[in-house]
């Protein structure tokens, strides 16, 4: 079995949209939000799942999905 990297886990984004999950700069062109303002508020009033891998790489997803993260989105929108 092949090692998992940040880039595969950011690569598989059909699979990762089926389930709700979209990196910061996903979220940003899909909702029109400014990447600084998600980073701002992830891990304080915005959910996100981040994986540490054993490589040392990391990649952080947002589960868009989620009730209060689709109200943060709807009231970050431009």
């Amino acid at each position: 079995m092949s090692a998992m990297t940040a880039a595969r886990l950011i690569g598989a984004r059909d699979a990762r949209e089926t389930h709700g999950f979209l990196t910061v700069g996903e979220v940003s062109e899909r909702y029109g939000i400014a990447p600084d303002v998600i980073e701002r508020d992830l891990h304080r009033d915005l959910a996100s799942v981040t994986f540490k891998l054993t490589n040392g790489e990391s990649a952080t997803f947002v589960p868009v999905g989620d009730g209060a993260v689709a109200r943060w989105i709807e009231a970050h929108r431009d």
